[in-house]
């Protein structure tokens, strides 16, 4: 009869959860947005227009460049700290379950498509730029072109996790902005 090898495995100890109301797990994961399974990046960037809703909603559109600036700003500073804690905790390099870094990257985005939105702007006038570069930013988030995939990889942690979303925004503006001076220049000399 042939010997049976037993095989000693051995088990790391499971990570102990965090609760669902730590303030790392609530802000990395925005209020539990990147915890669904279903496209928690995309999700994760419509996670961005409650704020800018809510900035447009105190301001009236007045300052609303600044403002959302600020309010970006916060939410990168706070991001950094909150994907670098969860990261940290759960031993991952950059969870997908951590989308804050969607939301901070598609403020970038919009806020630097809010110059012409007066206090007077209707809903019409902003949705067909909002949507473009919604699908420019998750395009380039996405794919990640270099130098985001060098920042995903050469920084750790929350930094890492944060600015190849940061530069995903800068590669969506430039997309953006390419094309709207491309379209204006066609239009000048056409006609």
């Amino acid at each position: 009869m042939a010997k049976s090898s037993t095989k000693k495995t051995t088990r790391k100890n499971p990570v102990k959860a965090l609760p669902w109301d730590h303030p790392a797990v609530l802000l990395s994961t925005w209020f539990g947005i990147g915890k669904l399974k279903f496209a928690p990046g995309t999700l994760g960037s419509l996670g961005a227009l409650p704020v800018i809703a809510f900035v447009f909603g105190m301001t009236q559109g007045h300052n609303l460049f600044l403002w959302l600036l600020v309010a970006t700003i916060i939410i990168f500073f706070a991001g950094l700290w909150a994907s670098d804690f969860y990261s940290t905790h759960y031993g991952k390099k950059d969870p997908s379950e951590v989308v804050i870094d969607e939301v901070a990257g598609q403020m970038l985005a919009i806020t630097f498509i809010t110059f012409d939105v007066g206090p007077h702007v209707t809903a019409p006038h902003v949705i067909f730029p909002y949507l473009i570069i919604f699908l420019f930013f998750r395009f380039f988030d996405i794919w990640k072109p270099w130098p985001c995939s060098l920042f995903e990889t050469k920084y750790k942690g929350g930094l890492g996790i944060m600015l190849d979303d940061i530069m995903a925004a800068v590669y969506a503006l430039t997309l953006f902005y390419a094309i709207a001076v491309a379209l204006m220049l066609f239009f000048t000399f056409s006609s």
